[in-house]
């Protein structure tokens, strides 16, 4: 009795201390923004160590009739560019509204508009289709990181240059 006791008295307070270095360090870093090809090349790890499929990603939104999310580096991994779905019932904050409102108006036949933002939301597998992103964030907010900009077809045929 007096062992188990004495076992107890260690034991736990070690576990206690392991439990809340682990959170501070390793889960901390989950909830901080990550990027496209990061989230999507460690989804089932994200997925098992937060308990649902919510992600924060950062990188270039693009707007126009379908948006999407760009890595802003362009490192060159496959799943690069995530596809963005707005609930249907269009339930998003004031400010992501606005933001996508004012990028595909800017958005044309003279180049598209892009921001870099940060997108929370849920991470999904889209069925295969040959000319949508395999991967896709059901928004439940965006929130920007810089202002709207105009990237003209010939700055978008340099970036994809560098990419290929």
């Amino acid at each position: 009795m007096r062992k188990t006791i004495i076992a107890a008295v260690i034991l736990f307070p070690t576990a206690f201390m392991f439990g809340v270095a682990f959170q501070k360090l390793y889960l901390r870093s989950l909830a901080r923004y990550v990027s496209p090809c990061t989230v999507t090349g460690r989804r089932a790890i994200y997925k098992t160590l937060r308990g649902s499929s919510l992600v924060n990603v950062r990188g270039f939104l693009y707007g126009g009739e379908v948006l999407y999310l760009a890595d802003k580096d362009l490192n060159g991994c496959d799943e690069s560019v995530i596809g963005i779905e707005i609930p249907e019932d269009g339930k998003i904050a004031y400010e992501s509204q606005a933001l996508i409102r004012g990028l595909r108006r800017l958005s044309g036949k003279e180049g598209r508009a892009r921001a870099e933002v940060e997108v929370i939301g849920e991470l999904a597998e889209r069925g295969r289709d040959c000319f949508a992103s395999r991967y896709v964030i059901r928004v439940q907010q965006i929130l920007p990181a810089g202002p709207p900009e105009m990237v003209g077809p010939s700055v978008l045929e340099g970036e994809l240059k560098e990419f290929r």
